[in-house]
């Protein structure tokens, strides 16, 4: 089970993207992870299909070009064109048996900007309808009008891997954390339980995408 909502990661500070201090806190955050998966008994490719479940669950193609295209540094094309195809390769998890359960809350404001441009939005809420179509699927929007949001600290991602302990993965400014402590663990789903209780019904979710969708 898969749940994405919206920890400290490590600070960058400046622009020093490429420079031996940044290639050697990659090599660390890299390492902390490696630890924290371990610990968690999670092998990498498990981890690497658990992390397919969130927010590249629910990404169309085009978004996600859009995503990668607006990356800064830039990135060149080839290797835009490699993150595209990777990312779709993984919602093939999607269709596997038995599939993943996913519970996804999405910012209103996040679907009603035109990131990518009109045609991008477009595809990517007819990839919102379709996606929560799935029975074991659940989308969510939290609606701009809420005046409770416990997800304002910024988004997250619980992970249950089968007989495993439940896990959090935080990624921010491109900075990654995996969360095995407990505590740390408990806080973010009793949060996540908070947040769809302050978002729309997945039902009421879907027929506001389809609206959106109709307004374009």
């Amino acid at each position: 089970m898969a749940a994405q909502a919206g920890g400290s990661g490590v600070p960058t500070g400046g622009e020093a993207d490429g420079t031996d201090e940044v290639a050697d806190l990659f090599r660390a955050l890299g390492r902390q992870i490696k630890v924290a998966r371990v610990r968690a008994g999670m092998s990498q490719k498990e981890l690497g299909d658990r992390l397919g479940y969130g927010e590249e669950t629910i990404s169309s193609m085009e978004y996600a070009r859009a995503v990668f295209a607006s990356r800064q540094p830039l990135f060149d094309e080839e290797t835009i064109e490699q993150r595209v195809t990777a990312r779709m390769a993984r919602q093939e998890l999607m269709t596997r048996w038995p599939p993943p359960t996913v519970s996804a809350i999405i910012q209103e404001s996040v679907l009603r900007q035109p990131f990518g441009g009109p045609d991008v939005q477009r595809r990517q809420l007819e990839h919102l309808l379709k996606t929560g179509d799935l029975r074991h699927v659940e989308i969510q929007v939290m609606p701009t009008t809420s005046q409770d949001h416990a997800g304002m600290g910024g988004p997250f991602t619980l992970l249950t891997p089968k007989g495993k302990p439940q896990v959090a993965y935080l990624e921010v400014q491109h900075i990654s954390r995996l969360i095995t402590d407990p505590d740390e663990v408990r806080v973010l789903a009793a949060k996540h339980g908070s947040i769809r209780g302050q978002a729309l019904t997945p039902r009421e979710s879907l027929r506001l995408i389809e609206k959106m969708l109709g307004d374009l």
